[in-house]
């Protein structure tokens, strides 16, 4: 698995934006690459919760053959850094307009893994979890704030299961 990515995603923003020169991706990465490696993480289809700029996703293709990835909000410059990396034929994205828009989607979808990174209200992470929790997989991001723990407690809870915590990154199981 290559690690080096923060070199490259920098490289493809300086390219692509005209901010050269951007923080893209926070010292975490380390984290997220052990937490992965500790519980020997990897997914046939991925769903993810919280596009962004498509960093997260650049990252989770080394574990997932294909990604579905889902945000609110469009940032254009996500094709520019997958194209970058030749990836873009492992990931579809979708611009969801609401809710019940999301849920419908995934309703619909059989996936055996998911990673959250979407809005951080405990009530939006307690809704996303209930739509994801059926594959018994999920990797939670910015477990530092509060309603990230809070809402893995609820899910726990309701559905059993283990934690494994490494630095702003959590994985829950119940397989």
């Amino acid at each position: 698995m290559n690690r080096n990515y923060l070199n490259k995603i920098n490289k493809a923003f300086d390219n692509a934006i005209t901010n050269p020169g951007s923080i893209l991706l926070s010292n975490d990465e380390q984290d997220f690459w052990d937490i992965l490696e500790d519980v020997s993480f990897s997914a046939k289809l991925l769903i993810e919760i919280g596009t962004a700029r498509g960093i997260s996703t650049v990252l989770l293709t080394e574990v997932a053959e294909e990604i579905w990835t889902f945000d609110l909000q469009d940032y254009p410059i996500k094709k520019d850094i997958w194209n970058y990396f030749k990836i873009s034929h492992k990931i579809y994205s979708y611009i969801i307009k609401d809710y019940l828009e999301l849920a419908t989607i995934i309703s619909q979808v059989d996936f055996d893994a998911a990673f959250i990174d979407g809005n951080h209200n405990y009530d939006w992470i307690v809704c996303d979890t209930f739509l994801l929790e059926r594959c018994g997989y999920i990797l939670f991001h910015d477990y530092h704030l509060e309603s990230v723990p809070r809402a893995i407690d609820r899910l726990i809870k309701r559905k059993g299961g283990e934690v494994f915590v490494k630095g702003k990154y959590a994985f829950w199981t119940n397989k």
